[in-house]
C-alpha cells in the first residue's frame, strides 16, 4: 500500500509543466521493498519516473545530488515532513529537496486557489446551531 501510495504522490502531486527556477537536479528515492524512483527537476517542470529493477541498485543516469533509501511510508513521511531525514540512508547534498518544499509552482498555487472553500458559519447570538441554516434564516 505505502508503495503505491509513495508513487502516486510522486507521480501527481509532485508533476508539474511548470519551470524549475534553480540550477537542475534529480532525486532519486529508492524503497527498501524494491522499487526505485527519479524524479528530475529542470527548466521543462518536474516529472518522476521509475527506476528499472536492473539500474535500481546503482546510479540512475539522471541522477544528480541526492539519494534517499528507506522503506515506502517513511519516503512518504519524510516528503511531507512528518519525520527527519535522519530517518533515512541519505547519500548526496539535501539542498534539491530543501528547495522543492520550498516551491510552490504557478499551477499549484492556481489550483490551491480555484478549491471550493466552504462557507462560514453564520449563528445568532446566543445560540449553536444544530443544521445550517437556510438562505431565509440568514
Amino acid at each position: 500500500m505505502a508503495l503505491d501510495g509513495f508513487e502516486d504522490f510522486l507521480l501527481t502531486r509532485l508533476a508539474t509543466p511548470c519551470a524549475w527556477p534553480h540550477e537542475p537536479a534529480a532525486v532519486e528515492f529508492h524503497a527498501t521493498e524494491g522499487l526505485a524512483w527519479c524524479l528530475t527537476l529542470a527548466g521543462a517542470g518536474a516529472r518522476s519516473t521509475r527506476i528499472p529493477a536492473s539500474a535500481a541498485t546503482g546510479s540512475h543516469p539522471d541522477a544528480a545530488g541526492v539519494r534517499l533509501h528507506g522503506t515506502a511510508s517513511d519516503l512518504l513521511l519524510f516528503m511531507y515532513d512528518r519525520i527527519p531525514a535522519s530517518f533515512l540512508r541519505v547519500d548526496g547534498d539535501l539542498l534539491p529537496l530543501d528547495r522543492l518544499r520550498a516551491w510552490e509552482p504557478e499551477e499549484w498555487a492556481a489550483r490551491r486557489d480555484r478549491r471550493p472553500r466552504p462557507a462560514p458559519e453564520r449563528r445568532r447570538a446566543g445560540t449553536v446551531p444544530l443544521l445550517p441554516l437556510t438562505p431565509a434564516e440568514l
